[in-house]
């Protein structure tokens, strides 16, 4: 993929993705959001898991830690046409914890699929759509695998179905040949970052976020 492309894919799911992390302090506007990403930025704690710490023991472990929901839960590849079923999962995981900064449009989510590195898998509990992931690549080889995207259902959050999507991240990126799995974190998310920290991630940088490395405002969809 030429660098142009993978920048603006990686734009367009940091709007989506990590922007989302943002609790609102004062107000929720538009315009504070963008003087403070003008003014202050947004801090992101960087994550990394190499492969080669993913060791059987490891891997039992947190496997042990799901053997109560592992029948009640499948996850399986997604769709284009689950991609409806997972921009209701996005609204509904978001919307009552964090500031809508940006709207996912249907399009937008359809442009995301259509990135040739990047996955979706979508997780269903007693087959009801409850939670998803979007895995990309990165790296002049596609070395790195990134959790770009995670989202669950907050009546679905303590069922383990973040864990097994994380073990299905795991599963992906070693098939696929990667050295190290990578993931940010807003600084202040301190739920998000002790449940990336469970699945063996260590922080091994910060990184400031301006307002240029966002979209913030999208078309609606025409239909």
């Amino acid at each position: 993929m030429p660098q142009h492309d993978r920048n603006f894919k990686k734009k367009r799911l940091r709007s989506f993705f990590t922007i989302q992390e943002k609790k609102p302090q004062y107000s929720d506007t538009l315009e504070e959001i963008e003087n403070q990403l003008i003014n202050l930025g947004m801090i992101y704690l960087q994550m990394n898991l190499p492969v080669d710490s993913i060791t059987p023991t490891f891997e039992d472990k947190i496997r042990s830690q799901i053997d109560n929901e592992i029948n009640t839960i499948k996850i399986l590849r997604a769709k284009e046409n689950d991609l409806k079923t997972i921009l209701h999962l996005y609204n509904l995981a978001w919307s009552s914890t964090h500031t809508p900064l940006s709207v996912m449009t249907l399009d937008a989510l359809k442009e995301i699929y259509e990135f040739p590195e990047t996955i979706f898998f979508l997780a269903r509990y007693h087959g009801m759509a409850a939670g998803f992931i979007i895995l990309d690549f990165e790296g002049d080889n596609n070395e790195f695998g990134i959790i770009a995207g995670l989202g669950v259902l907050p009546q679905y959050q303590k069922k383990k179905i973040g864990t097994l999507l994380g073990l299905k991240a795991w599963e992906f990126f070693k098939e696929n040949g990667v050295s190290e799995l990578r993931c940010e974190v807003y600084m202040e998310n301190k739920g998000s970052y002790e449940f990336i920290k469970s699945l063996g991630f260590k922080e091994y940088g910060q990184k400031t976020y301006r307002l240029d490395d966002f979209f913030l405002k999208y078309e609606t969809d025409s239909d």
